[in-house]
């Protein structure tokens, strides 16, 4: 393969990597991503396409880029396609690693705070291992009951965390994410009926924030 003479030699594998991984036109931000340009790698996010972008943290996690580009792209590609990037980690101590590495800077949160947890399909032991928590009980109650049947088992796990043990917080999409590798010893929050309710209001008050914002932008 072609040297780049931009990168030291140990990286050039993995640019050579990535570019198959984007298209053509979209390669020019992978440059700029090493330097550790932020604009570029919020567009590498966009640029790649879905079932890849998790690959593309792992790559330039092991390339070990400038922490603040990187930062960038683990929070575009964990907010979008979270999944994907579960699968290419691997490991849940290689996914650790990943977000030890970028850092997130974490808000102020008491010593030890409630977070809650809606999940379908799963038993209580499995569900506490999930990765994703949030600090609005509707939130994820909105999780437990959104396309929920009888048969699918809906459930709201709740613990009590330290803020150490936090490795990212966003309130991006307005749900008061948190991410947690330990899992904590949860139990289970309310029951269907209460979670029914609680979704109900939290989906009326996603519509009239949707409305509000579309009338501010005259497309009501």
């Amino acid at each position: 393969a072609k040297r780049c003479g931009w990168l030291p030699y140990y990286q050039e594998w993995i640019w050579h990597e990535l570019k198959q991984y984007v298209a053509s036109w979209a390669v020019k931000y992978i440059e700029p991503v090493f330097a550790g340009d932020i604009d570029a790698a919020a567009s590498l996010a966009v640029a790649a396409r879905n079932a890849e972008r998790g690959v593309i943290v792992v790559a330039l996690w092991q390339a070990k880029v400038p922490v603040p580009a990187f930062r960038e792209l683990l929070q575009a590609v964990w907010e979008h396609d979270h999944q994907e990037l579960i699968w290419a980690a691997e490991t849940r101590r290689r996914l650790r690693a990943i977000f030890r590495y970028a850092t997130f800077e974490i808000p102020e949160l008491p010593s030890k705070f409630q977070v809650w947890r809606g999940t379908k399909h799963l038993s209580p032991k499995l569900a506490a291992r999930g990765y994703s928590w949030t600090l609005d009980r509707d939130v994820a109650c909105w999780f437990a009951m959104r396309f929920a049947r009888e048969s699918s088992n809906p459930l709201v796990l709740t613990a009590w965390v330290a803020k150490e043990s936090i490795a990212f917080y966003s309130d991006e999409r307005e749900e008061r994410e948190v991410v947690l590798f330990n899992p904590p010893m949860a139990t289970i929050d309310g029951n269907p009926g209460d979670w029914a309710e609680r979704f109900t209001v939290k989906s009326a008050a996603r519509h009239a924030k949707t409305l509000a914002e579309m009338a501010e932008h005259g497309l009501s």
